[in-house]
C-alpha cells in the first residue's frame, strides 16, 4: 500500500511537471503572439499616419484648385463683359454711321448717353447740304 501512495504522489508530481511545461508553452506562445500582434500595431499606426499624411496634401490641393477655378470663372466672366460691351459699341458704331440717332442708340446699345452723343459726333455721316 505503501508502495501505491508512493507511485501516486510520484504520478502527481509528473502530472504537475507535464501541467507546468505546458503552461509554460502555452505562456511562451501567448507572448509570441502579442509580440507579434504590437509589431502589426505600429505598421498599422505608420501606415495610418501616412494616409493622414498623404489626405492632408490631397485636400491642400483640392483648395487650391478650388481657388483657381473660382478665378478663372471670375477672369471668364469679366472677358465675357468686356466682349459684351465691345459688341455693344460694334453695333452701336454701325448704327451711328447709318445715321441711328443718339438716343436710340442709349435705348438699343445700353450705353450712357454721353457715350452715345460722342460715337454719334465721331462716326455719324454728315449729311449733304
Amino acid at each position: 500500500m505503501e508502495q501505491t501512495i508512493i507511485y501516486a504522489v510520484i504520478t502527481g508530481i509528473i502530472l504537475a511537471f507535464a501541467a507546468c511545461a505546458y503552461l509554460l508553452l502555452m505562456f511562451r506562445s501567448v507572448r509570441e503572439q502579442q509580440q507579434a500582434i504590437a509589431s502589426e500595431l505600429g505598421h498599422l499606426r505608420n501606415d495610418l499616419a501616412a494616409l493622414c499624411k498623404a489626405s492632408a496634401g490631397a485636400g491642400n490641393r483640392v483648395v487650391g484648385a478650388e481657388q483657381k477655378l473660382r478665378r478663372l470663372i471670375e477672369r471668364q466672366d469679366q472677358l465675357e463683359l468686356r466682349n459684351g460691351n465691345q459688341k455693344s459699341y460694334s453695333q452701336a458704331i454701325q448704327m451711328a454711321q447709318s445715321g441711328v440717332s443718339a438716343k436710340e442708340l442709349v435705348l438699343n446699345c445700353g450705353i450712357t448717353q454721353g457715350e452715345a452723343d460722342l460715337l454719334t459726333m465721331l462716326h455719324a455721316v454728315p449729311k449733304a447740304g
